[in-house]
C-alpha cells in the first residue's frame, strides 16, 4: 500500500464516525423542521431544503468513504463511485448555495422592504419557482461531472479529472462561476444590507414597547445564524474552489499534481475533504444560533433516551417476572 492510499484509507477511518454523527445531528434537525409546529415560518421552510441537501451530502461522503476503506474497487468500479459521489456532493452544494440566496432574498424583503407589496403578494409563486431552478439549474451544472470525472489505471481510489483539456477547463471556470462566486456575491451584498439596516433602524413609536425589542432581537439572531452559515459555506469552500481554478488554468489532474508536488497534492485532497465537513458543521450552526431549534433539540433527544431507558427497563421487568414465574412452578412442584 503505498502513501497515497494510506492517506485516503486514514482520511475515510477519521471521517466514518464524524459524518455518522453529522447524519444523526441533522436527520433531528429535519424532523424538528418537518414535524415541530414551532418551526413553520417561511424561513425555517426554507431551511429545510438546505438540511434535505446537508444529508444528501453526508450520505455521499459516507458512501465514498466506506468504499474507499473497504478498496475493493477495481478501476470501473473507482470510476462509478466517483463520479455517482461527486456528482451528488457538487449538486447538493449547489442548492445549498444557492438556497441560502433565496433565503437571504426573503429576509431581505421581511426586514428591509416590508412594504413591498409585488412581494407579499406574490411571495409563495416566487420562492416554489426559485427553489424549482435552484435544484434543475444545479443538477443540470454538475451533469457533466457524470462524464469528465473518473480514476487512474494505477490509482482507482482517487476522485479526478484524468483529462483537462480545453473545453472541460472551461467548464471547470464556468462550474466554480455559477456555484460558488455568484452565490458568494449575491449573499454578501444580502446579508450586508441586511446587517447594516439592523443596526441603523428602529422602528418608530416602539422604542419603548418590550415585545417589539424581543421580536427585533429574534430577527437579529436569526439573520446572525444565517450569516455563519453562510461564512461557513464561503471560509471552508474557497480553496477547494481556488485549486479547481488552477487545476482549469495549468491542465494539471489531481494525479499530475501528486507527482510534481506532494504538498500541492494534500492540500488539493484536504480541500474535498474540509468542503464536505461544512454539512456537519450547519446543524451546529442551527443549535448554537437559534434558541428555538436548541430547546427543541434537546427535548427531543431527551424524549429519544427516554423512551429507550424506559423499553430497557420493562424488559427488565419482565425477565425479572418470567424468572419469578418459573421460580414458583419449582417450588411448588416441589
Amino acid at each position: 500500500m503505498d502513501w497515497a492510499t494510506q492517506i485516503y484509507r486514514y482520511a475515510a477511518i477519521v471521517g466514518i464516525p464524524i459524518f455518522i454523527f453529522g447524519l444523526v445531528v441533522n436527520l433531528i434537525i429535519l424532523y424538528l423542521f418537518f414535524f415541530d409546529k414551532s418551526f413553520r415560518k417561511t424561513s425555517y421552510k426554507l431551511m429545510r431544503i438546505s438540511v434535505v441537501s446537508d444529508i444528501i451530502s453526508t450520505v455521499a461522503s459516507l458512501t465514498g468513504y466506506v468504499q474507499i476503506v473497504n478498496r475493493n474497487l477495481n478501476y470501473s468500479g473507482g470510476t462509478l463511485m466517483c463520479r455517482v459521489v461527486l456528482c451528488s456532493l457538487f449538486t447538493s452544494f449547489g442548492v445549498s448555495m444557492m438556497n441560502l440566496c433565496l433565503i437571504g432574498i426573503d429576509r431581505y424583503f421581511i426586514i428591509v422592504r416590508p412594504l413591498s407589496s409585488y412581494y407579499r403578494h406574490n411571495k409563495t409563486s416566487i420562492l416554489v419557482i426559485g427553489e424549482i431552478i435552484i435544484w434543475l439549474a444545479s443538477a443540470s451544472i454538475n451533469a457533466p461531472v457524470l462524464i469528465i470525472v473518473g480514476v487512474h489505471q494505477n490509482d482507482t481510489l482517487l476522485c479526478d479529472i484524468p483529462d483537462i483539456t480545453p473545453s472541460v477547463s472551461v467548464f471547470m471556470i464556468f462550474h466554480a462561476t455559477i456555484v460558488f462566486i455568484i452565490p458568494t456575491i449575491i449573499i454578501l451584498i444580502l446579508y450586508g444590507k441586511i446587517i447594516t439596516y439592523q443596526k441603523s433602524y428602529v422602528r418608530p413609536g416602539e422604542v419603548l414597547q418590550s415585545q417589539a425589542v424581543r421580536n427585533q432581537q429574534k430577527k437579529k439572531q436569526f439573520v446572525k445564524m444565517l450569516t455563519w452559515i453562510s461564512v461557513s459555506y464561503i471560509t471552508l469552500s474557497w480553496p477547494y474552489f481556488a485549486t479547481g481554478f488552477g487545476m482549469a488554468i495549468t491542465g494539471q489532474s489531481t494525479l499530475q499534481i501528486r507527482q510534481k508536488s506532494m504538498v500541492n497534492f494534500l492540500f488539493a485532497f484536504f480541500t474535498v475533504t474540509i468542503t464536505t465537513s461544512i454539512v456537519i458543521l450547519n446543524p451546529f450552526l442551527y443549535i448554537k444560533f437559534d434558541l428555538k431549534v436548541r430547546r427543541k433539540s434537546l427535548a427531543l433527544i431527551r424524549r429519544i433516551a427516554l423512551c429507550k431507558f424506559d423499553k430497557r427497563d420493562e424488559s427488565v421487568i419482565q425477565v425479572t417476572s418470567t424468572g419469578s414465574t418459573l421460580n414458583s412452578i419449582s417450588v411448588n412442584r416441589n
